[in-house]
């Protein structure tokens, strides 16, 4: 982020070093429209369903249910799809909507996996889970999205970081 106008004068580049990597969250063409289509398409059914019936109860189990959680999926990706892990020389830092989370690889107390999706089970056989938050040792704790990929790039450096440490001790 250092190219962002809000770290032009601190010492952001010195504290975090060097650019790394930067990862963004990207999702498949089913995964963008596929849930937003079915809800919307839900709606039509649930109107012809209050109009046949004409129960007062049709109306927010059969329109109003399918309505908000169309909103709910279309608020969730676009909420999320401008999401970014960036990992420097000493630490990392997560852009999760308005908010800028950093943090250096020597505040990590504990990582906390996070349960695998039914496409994860599939595609990381055997591999390592993803990341689901970093706790830092004054306890804030940062909590990563299930679509961010790049955390398994934060544990392997903590990892070896935990390595050196106990080396030299």
């Amino acid at each position: 982020m250092p190219e962002d106008n809000r770290f032009k004068y601190s010492n952001f580049t010195e504290v975090f070093g060097a650019l790394q990597n930067i990862h963004r969250v990207r999702r498949s063409f089913s995964e963008k429209f596929l849930p937003p289509a079915v809800l919307f398409f839900l709606i039509p059914f649930g109107v012809i369903t209050y109009v046949a019936s004409r129960d007062l109860w049709t109306l927010p189990c059969c329109v109003v249910l399918p309505v908000l959680l169309f909103g709910l999926a279309v608020w969730h990706l676009f909420s999320t799809r401008r999401d970014e892990l960036r990992i420097y020389e000493n630490g990392f830092t997560y852009k999760s909507g308005k908010t800028l989370h950093s943090c250096l690889w020597t505040e990590i107390e504990t990582l906390q996996p996070r349960e695998l999706n039914n496409r994860e089970i599939t595609e990381l056989a055997g591999a390592l889970c993803p990341l689901g938050a970093v706790e830092k040792k004054n306890g804030a704790r940062i909590d990563f999205d299930a679509d961010v990929p790049g955390t398994p790039e934060i544990i392997a450096r903590f990892e070896n970081r935990k390595l050196k440490n106990n080396a030299k001790s």
